[in-house]
């Protein structure tokens, strides 16, 4: 496939217009395997909709780890802006919320001292359970009670 724009005579990209005129919306990767093809297939035809106007980008999901990614629609559309990524202050502080929170501040203020580069810990365990290991992080399995 050399043009996005063949997605009118491809079966594959007949398919991924047909799944969008359903109603469906999804990202790349969703509408690449409800067509069962891959998602650099996918998401050459959805270029290819998108600069012929039959797709568009509605919205951006946040993915666990990377990018955003985009969720594609049938038909045209003003595709919104990609929301702004995160400075590494902005995750580091997510970090420590959720480290709180799962956890407890406590615990957590011990967690963040133990991965500083001065104090050197290897593990902090706590009531005899292991609930941080240096190169592996936290073990989100472990309840431990502040």
């Amino acid at each position: 496939m050399t043009n996005p724009s063949s997605y009118k005579s491809s079966p594959t990209g007949g398919r991924i217009a047909r799944l969008l005129e359903t109603g469906f919306s999804g990202s790349a990767a969703e509408i690449a395997e409800r067509v069962h093809c891959v998602t650099i297939v996918a998401r050459l035809y959805l270029s290819g909709m998108i600069e012929d106007g039959a797709a568009h980008v509605c919205a951006w999901r946040r993915n666990v780890r990377g990018p955003y990614i985009a969720v594609y629609m049938a038909g045209k559309g003003k595709t919104p802006p990609a929301p702004a990524k995160l400075t590494n202050s902005e995750k580091a502080k997510r970090y420590k919320r959720r480290l709180c929170e799962h956890l407890g501040p406590t615990v957590a203020r011990a967690v963040l001292n133990g991965m500083k580069s001065e104090n050197r810990a290897s593990a902090i365990i706590i009531g005899g359970v292991t609930v941080w290991r240096r190169g592996v992080g936290v073990d989100r399995s472990v309840e431990v009670e502040a």
